[in-house]
């Protein structure tokens, strides 16, 4: 019996051949454990440098900047108009100008929901509504619209605009502020060019959302698994910034608006540096012009 047990085990050097592999094999791991390693220490040491940009994008808009928003308020608005989202950091405008306030929330649910402004004042919300319908806000209503730090949020920008834009009374100023990518958490991100706004409004912008936030996952967020990440996003529609730009890509965006989609707003004024890009329109009829009728066709 046990020289049939004997005879079963494996020659000398069938060991030697084994042993030799269970030990390539146990290198193989050893450098795919240090390259793990190596790549969670590499992805910590990001995510920190994200969550410091995070912490610091506020305070990136300088004061001096600030204080053109304020001059820019003061030039061209007039009368009583609406801020959307504006919470703990409204926009200040001249003592004759009335403002009121457009959030998703009304006050005591934002206090709920914002835990980490529990130590600022927040405005009182007079319009509950989505910011980007402002279906609660009457047509041509309003002498401005102030939307600072909104358009970035919204999933369908052109649709934003528009409807910013409806509630406008004519020559209604439009005060928008976007931060530029490049001195904020997304600066990572590629621009999101004008073809992919005018897909998100015209199919709707849960044809994009999941690579929108599966951009996110990977470039802000930092995710060790983007892709299960994005789905649990989409799913929960977690509200992040689904578009970013620098000020060229915003201006196109609102030069488009006019001249291809016949949208009534006139650029009056960009001004961009200290992190984000301020831009005036005004509401304004769109007048076809026949450059040829107006200089005649030739000599008659």
């Amino acid at each position: 019996m046990l020289r049939s047990l004997l005879s079963r085990l494996p020659s000398q050097r069938k060991q030697a051949a084994l042993q030799s592999k269970l030990d390539q094999v146990k290198e193989k791991l050893a450098n795919l454990q240090a390259r793990h390693s190596d790549q969670k220490s590499r992805l910590a040491e990001l995510k920190a440098q994200v969550s410091a940009l995070k912490s610091a994008s506020p305070l990136l808009v300088s004061d001096d900047f600030l204080g053109k928003r304020k001059v820019l308020a003061g030039t061209y608005l007039t009368g009583t108009g609406l801020e959307i989202g504006a919470l703990h950091n409204p926009l200040p405008v001249p003592d004759h100008v009335t403002v009121r306030y457009a959030d998703r929330f009304d006050t005591a649910t934002a206090r709920a929901s914002y835990p980490e402004l529990a130590a600022f004042d927040l405005v009182e919300v007079d319009f509950v509504c989505d910011g980007e319908t402002l279906d609660t806000v009457p047509d041509a209503s309003q002498d401005f619209v102030i939307a600072n730090h909104v358009l970035e949020h919204c999933e369908d920008p052109i649709g934003a605009l528009l409807n910013w834009c409806r509630v406008l009374v004519r020559g209604g100023i439009l005060f928008v502020t976007v931060p530029d990518l490049r001195y904020t958490f997304d600066f990572r991100r590629p621009a999101t060019p004008y073809a992919h706004l005018l897909v998100d409004h015209a199919d709707g912008p849960e044809r994009q959302n999941l690579q929108t936030y599966r951009e996110w996952h990977t470039l802000v967020d930092v995710a060790e698994d983007p892709d299960t990440a994005a789905r649990k996003s989409a799913q929960d529609r977690i509200n992040i910034h689904f578009h970013a730009w620098t000020q060229a890509e915003i201006l196109e965006l609102l030069l488009n608006l006019r001249r291809e989609q016949g949208v009534p707003m006139e650029l009056e004024c960009a001004l961009g540096g200290g992190g984000e890009v301020v831009c005036v329109l005004r509401k304004v009829p769109v007048v076809s012009y026949d450059r040829a009728a107006a200089i005649g066709t030739g000599p008659g």
